[in-house]
């Protein structure tokens, strides 16, 4: 594994705007927009957010083991917002022993 550091890219109004918070910090300025600053803190979370998503699919599409495939694959699917009850097995049910033969079969047992 290369033991360079990742680079991130993130919008040039966002780098401008962090740029300007930076100067206004460093200046000492009193009349530093919170709801900027608010902004500015949503944009990065949800870039990290996206970093580790794809951190997690990569290692489960990568990893060695099938056990780790498979943990992985389940953090994946916890990270995403997809419910426990939703989530299909390899044997073709799901963890409420559901099969998997439509999108609305949860509520039926076959």
């Amino acid at each position: 594994m290369d033991n360079k550091e990742k680079q991130v890219q993130i919008p040039l109004k966002t780098f401008i705007g962090l740029l300007a918070l930076t100067d206004d910090l460093i200046n000492g300025y009193d009349n530093i927009d919170i709801d900027k600053v608010k902004e500015f803190y949503k944009v990065l979370n949800n870039k990290l957010d996206a970093m580790l998503k794809r951190e997690i699919y990569t290692k489960y599409k990568t990893a060695p083991t099938e056990e780790e495939r498979e943990e992985a694959r389940q953090k994946y699917l916890e990270k995403i917002g997809i419910n426990k009850d939703f989530r299909w097995w390899k044997n073709g049910k799901n963890s409420l022993g559901y099969y998997r033969t439509w999108s609305f079969t949860r509520l039926w047992k076959f």
